[in-house]
């Protein structure tokens, strides 16, 4: 249900940032990075944050994060996306690959 309630642009203030929280701690199989993502305009935060928490997991997988913040195109989020990338770079080079498609 979250994943539907963050994609509602009428709905996501007010459920932003508990998706935000279950998808940093994987516990919504159903709420996927392209759902937290179409968030990330209106809740940069809450949204980076949550990705950077899913990511430090052991095993996590970061190609579909990165698919959506390669996807991202506003300016307001661009140099706070740079970052993320930057970080997760130095702290997982594993991921290069996935930055470089």
């Amino acid at each position: 249900a979250l994943a539907l309630l963050v994609r509602d642009p009428v709905s996501r203030a007010r459920y932003a940032a508990q998706a935000a929280a279950r998808f940093a701690s994987a516990q919504d199989p159903q709420l996927t990075a392209e759902a937290l993502g179409t968030a990330l305009t209106t809740h940069p935060g809450p949204v980076l944050h949550a990705f950077r928490c899913r990511l430090a997991a052991p095993g996590s997988q970061a190609g579909d994060v990165l698919r959506v913040l390669a996807e991202e195109t506003s300016p307001a989020v661009a140099a706070d996306v740079a970052e993320f990338v930057r970080a997760l770079l130095r702290a997982r080079p594993d991921t290069a690959g996935h930055v470089a498609a």
